[in-house]
């Protein structure tokens, strides 16, 4: 391999090394932390995501106060070794979620009030990983740069299991919530199906109109159920039918 292969090399490997790093764009951050699951493709995050109030609030609010914050304090940081500059940055970071939290930041986003302290610290702190690896990579500190990248991806993958996690449960939630209002329907249907039965059984009724037109105007006189649902809940009951 002669010298401009060589070198043709280099610059093919650097550019790919500091490409790959900012693949974590702040639409897939966004995403990780605020994202729907069950819906992750390109076409997700270039189209309907990208048009979220998340995403505009992690791109032109949470990242500028990242930006900033680094290019004021970054020529504190020692990018020589990564055990130096990780303790700086994560000074660097929590000062960015304070600040962030003072002007009412932490207050925004989709997901409850409750919870989204944790993501915003979530969205910072890979922002923040993100933009240490890129300056350690362009001060050819490479080995700080990739341990920055492995924590970034880390995190990007940490945030995505967590959501995915509160999003089974909150599904699981749901669901029991609605079987038991369903169940709660399924025996009030049954009661008021005995209840129909035992009124054209009392009143010696002979067909199911005719029981039916007395509930209606006597008994049920709301709008629902309907003279219809009476008819047809009598006729089931009286074939055994109490579900």
């Amino acid at each position: 391999m002669n010298d401009l292969d060589k070198e043709r090399l280099n610059n093919d490997l650097y550019a790919t090394i500091r490409n790959t790093i900012l693949e974590v764009t702040n639409l897939k951050i966004t995403w990780a932390a605020f994202g729907d699951r069950n819906y992750f493709s390109d076409e997700t995050l270039n189209d309907a995501f990208m048009a979220s109030k998340d995403y505009d609030l992690v791109n032109n609010t949470i990242y500028p106060y990242v930006k900033y914050y680094f290019d004021t304090n970054i020529d504190d940081v020692d990018f020589s070794s990564y055990e130096a500059s990780s303790t700086s940055l994560n000074i660097i970071t929590t000062n960015i979620l304070l600040k962030a939290i003072d002007d009412g930041l932490d207050k925004l986003g989709s997901r409850k009030k409750s919870d989204t302290n944790s993501y915003m610290f979530m969205v910072v702190f890979m922002l923040a990983m993100r933009q240490a690896a890129i300056i350690a990579f362009d001060k050819s500190h490479y080995y700080t740069a990739m341990k920055f990248y492995k924590r970034l991806v880390g995190a990007l993958d940490l945030t995505a299991d967590v959501c995915i996690h509160e999003k089974n449960k909150l599904s699981f939630e749901s669901r029991k919530k609605a079987n038991t209002r369903w169940g709660e329907h399924n025996q009030k249907r049954a009661e008021k199906k005995r209840q129909y039965l035992k009124i054209m059984r009392d009143n010696r009724f002979t067909t199911f109109a005719e029981t039916a037109e007395y509930i209606k105007q006597n008994i049920e006189t709301d709008k629902t159920p309907s003279y219809d649902t009476i008819k047809r809940w009598l006729s089931q009951a009286n074939k055994g039918d109490f579900s």
